[in-house]
């Protein structure tokens, strides 16, 4: 039974992710056309619209690239958006949203459900963004230590966008902010120059442009950024600055070990390491639809008849063979139900028996173990990495031996089992390499 459940617990949890993976196609598409909105987008009244424009004619040139796995194989420069359809075919599109437009942030939230979430957001946010927060869209995503990454852009900058991308054609799938591209590791944090714009990411989900044509306000803003880091940082990686930049006198105003190259924001930047898609909700961009003459569905038509005919044939034999295989199975059944009691003066129906029995069974123990089960499967698969071991089933107790990335990651799972209303007890935990090894036990609550 333990090794059936637990199959059974690994096909959901896969499953989960499958659909999680789907909904995020975006960051791991083998073929991504990216967009690089320019800074002036960053204006509500500058999203390169010509003045009197109806078509998406941009009034400043805009970068793009085009990425097949992982590699960028093509990049250039347009003056509208149209110029991109080539590009484009069959390609997940992306933009790269402009740093100084987007607010990153993190917040600890009472609650783990999304109405919730969307309801509070723009109160707990309240002394940290500019004006009426009922003017900002917000975006989130699950952050670490329970906590969430955010995003915050202007209702009609975001709208703006749109607009733009739907007038030049193109189905957009992910609006990212330009600082989360850039790869980020654990006490380090990344500065790439381009042009004049200076990129900074300083956590998973913190990120910001900095100014870059002074070299004191520069360090400045530095110093002030990674000074109110939620993790020490120990090293700045900083990418395309002069040879002639004086890095001593960065270690010195900065106390950090510094790390410099050239590598073009294109190459530095990627999908995958973002999990913030502004396109949300209202602003989401749907695939436009086509119309197609009724003399071009001719051939389709009659084609989808044929195959509807032969489906309802195979299925009309499918059902005869079916029927015969009962028939047969029943008659099995019955043969032994009179050789094992050969004294029964009336025979029940087997099929009968055997549901009868399975009721009683589900009026039992196995009811509250499914439900104990249904319950505890939505906070084992809530989006810490966990993974199970083994699992049993005594006395309307679950006990599972499971593996977690941290000690702060059970901590996670009992706040969601209580959110569940389940008690969860944790039995042992043991620190193995790097993870966490632990039995834990739930009940209902």
């Amino acid at each position: 039974m333990n090794s059936s459940l637990f199959i059974s617990i690994k096909q959901k949890i896969a499953a989960l992710q499958t659909r999680k993976a789907k909904a995020e196609s975006w960051q791991s598409a083998p073929v991504t056309l990216e967009i690089f909105l320019p800074q002036s987008w960053s204006k509500n009244t500058s999203t390169g619209l010509a003045e009197g424009s109806t078509s998406a004619t941009i009034a400043e040139p805009i970068a793009w690239c085009l990425r097949k796995n992982n590699l960028v194989v093509e990049q250039g420069n347009v003056d509208t958006l149209g110029k991109l359809k080539e590009q484009a075919r069959g390609a997940n599109i992306i933009a790269w949203a402009p740093a100084n437009a987007v607010l990153l942030t993190s917040l600890q939230m009472p609650t783990t459900r999304r109405k919730r979430i969307e309801q509070a957001l723009p109160y707990a946010m309240e002394d940290i963004i500019l004006g009426d927060p009922s003017n900002q869209h917000f975006v989130y995503s699950p952050g670490t230590d329970s906590g969430l990454s955010i995003a915050v852009v202007n209702k009609v900058l975001i709208g703006e966008w749109k607009q733009v991308f739907e007038q030049a054609g193109l189905y957009v799938r992910a609006v990212l902010p330009l600082p989360l591209g850039l790869p980020y590791g654990d006490s380090s944090a990344v500065l790439a120059k381009d042009a004049d714009c200076c990129c900074l990411r300083t956590s998973e989900s913190k990120g910001l442009s900095v100014p870059c044509s002074d070299n004191n306000t520069l360090l400045t803003s530095l110093k002030s950024a990674l000074s109110s880091t939620e993790s020490p940082i120990t090293r700045l990686n900083v990418y395309n600055f002069d040879e002639t930049t004086e890095w001593e006198n960065w270690h010195s105003a900065l106390d950090l070990e510094i790390r410099s190259g050239n590598q073009p924001l294109v190459n530095l930047l990627h999908p995958r390491h973002c999990s913030l898609n502004l396109l949300q909700g209202q602003y989401s961009i749907q695939p436009a639809e086509t119309t197609t003459p009724l003399y071009r569905l001719r051939s389709a038509a009659v084609m989808a008849g044929i195959a509807i005919a032969a489906l309802f044939v195979l299925q009309a034999g499918d059902a005869y063979r079916l029927k015969q295989e009962s028939n047969r199975i029943q008659q099995e059944m019955l043969s032994l139900f009179r050789t094992t009691f050969p004294d029964a003066k009336v025979i029940v129906d087997p099929v009968l028996q055997m549901q009868q029995k399975f009721n009683e069974l589900r009026g039992g123990g196995g009811d509250a173990f499914l439900g104990l089960l249904m319950k505890v499967t939505p906070v084992l698969t809530g989006g810490d990495h966990v993974t199970i071991s083994s699992i049993s089933y005594g006395g309307a107790d679950l006990t599972i031996n499971l593996t977690v990335k941290d000690y702060a990651a059970l901590d996670t799972l009992k706040q969601r089992a209580n959110a569940a209303s389940i008690k969860l007890e944790v039995l042992s935990a043991n620190r193995v390499e790097n993870k966490v090894s632990g039995r834990i036990k739930l009940s209902h609550g």
